[in-house]
């Protein structure tokens, strides 16, 4: 199937709409016909999209949804001129009187237009049709026909656009999957304490271009359905170089960031399967919403049991990270930065950041501070009790193999 031929078959999978069965319903009464419908040429096939009918003719109709062979209809003859647009009586013309259709669907008078998507693609036909003949229509009802055409026509243009962004996001995501276009950097997390394994957030980066960060491609990636496959690539990556990590630096752990989504699936359990708990944390994202707490905490038991440290990830940046904190069972919380920046002169930061650490000195719970960026944040927040820090103040993510100023990881 070429490029555009399947850019045409996603858009074949949108469901009826509404406002284009209204369309039709208007143009079947204007036009004084018994049914209207909407049909789309795909390759050989005549596929009926959307249909309007009286209802005394429902059960006898044209059906959406069916397909027939398209040199047997009328729609491909109106097409290709081997009809005219308009047949007040189908038993006249030498054409459609020994058409199989026109028996098997009684049909006495039919009018129908081509469908165009930007003036020149054809997309399909608009057409109406009777039980009996109808010598009433007109050259006018074709041309009031192909107004509604053109406009219909502009309607699909719009959701072909769609489509077809669509269809470029999922070639762009799996182009990514099957070239494995995915690096991981590493940020270390600091402890003022300075005691214990080294800990690093590992993040990935997209080797594509442009240039986009990890964020847009995880959206892209839901759009088209394959986020827990880039997920999975990405930890995959991780898991790989632990041990090439570890001989650089030591005995150290490392975070990794997990959706809601793939540790509801299971396939986060799966994944570290043959991991040791020593070595890893999971960090919940606040990516996607949690649509159950009762199953997701089920989800993260299996976890939890085999000594897996739950964190979670960009607390204060909205109501669902709070929640997680409530209803899950997390042994870390990391602020998220924009509770962090400029805490040295916002009091009701410093007021929130002080009743989450004393949340979390009550509960057992660490708090890590993100994106601590000055001397000044770092300072106010040893100042509230915070012991551990994350961010530029401190170091950037680094790539294992890199040189320079991080390459201590």
């Amino acid at each position: 199937m070429s490029k555009t031929d399947r850019r045409l078959h996603i858009v074949n999978t949108i469901n009826e709409d509404s406002f284009i069965q209204q369309i039709l319903n208007s143009i079947r009464h204007h036009m004084n016909m018994e049914v209207a419908f909407i049909a789309r040429f795909v390759d050989d096939e005549r596929l009926i999209e959307f249909t309007a009918a009286d209802e005394t003719t429902a059960d006898q109709i044209i059906k959406s949804h069916g397909s027939s062979p398209r040199n047997e209809t009328y729609c491909q003859k109106i097409v290709g001129g081997e009809i005219p647009n308009i047949i007040p009586d189908t038993s006249k013309n030498s054409v459609t009187r020994s058409l199989p259709v026109t028996k098997n669907l009684n049909i006495g008078a039919y009018i129908g237009v081509p469908i165009f998507i930007d003036g020149s693609q054809l997309y399909g036909t608009l057409c109406c049709y009777n039980r009996s003949p109808n010598e009433s229509l007109k050259d006018s009802h074709g041309d009031f026909l192909n107004m509604m055409a053109d406009f219909i026509g502009q309607i699909f243009k719009k959701r072909l656009g769609s489509a077809v962004r669509e269809n470029e996001t999922r070639e762009q995501v799996e182009s990514v999957l099957a070239e494995q276009r995915v690096s991981i950097v590493y940020q270390e997390i600091n402890s003022s304490n300075e005691s214990g394994p080294r800990h690093f957030e590992a993040l990935a980066r997209f080797n594509t271009t442009p240039y986009f960060p990890p964020n847009v491609w995880l959206d892209k990636a839901e759009l088209v359905g394959l986020s827990e496959n880039v997920e999975s690539l990405i930890i995959k990556q991780i898991l790989n170089e632990l041990s090439s990590l570890k001989e650089r630096v030591g005995e150290c752990c490392v975070s990794i960031n997990a959706t809601p989504p793939l540790i509801a699936s299971g396939a986060l359990v799966g994944l570290l399967v043959d991991a040791s708990p020593q070595d890893l944390i999971v960090e919940v994202t606040e990516h996607s919403e949690i649509e159950d707490y009762t199953l997701f905490a089920e989800a993260l038991t299996p976890l939890i049991q085999r000594g897996f440290k739950i964190a979670i990830d960009d607390v204060g940046a909205g109501f669902s990270s709070l929640r997680h904190i409530l209803e899950l069972n997390a042994s870390i919380i990391k602020l998220d930065m924009s509770l962090i920046s400029n805490i040295d002169q916002d009091k009701k930061k410093q007021s929130l950041v002080a009743a989450l650490i004393a949340f979390g000195q009550m509960s057992a719970v660490q708090i890590i501070a993100e994106g601590v960026e000055t001397e000044a944040e770092y300072s106010q927040l040893r100042q509230l009790g915070i012991e551990y820090f994350q961010g530029f103040y401190f170091s950037r993510p680094s790539a294992l193999g890199s040189q320079g100023e991080c390459a201590a990881i």
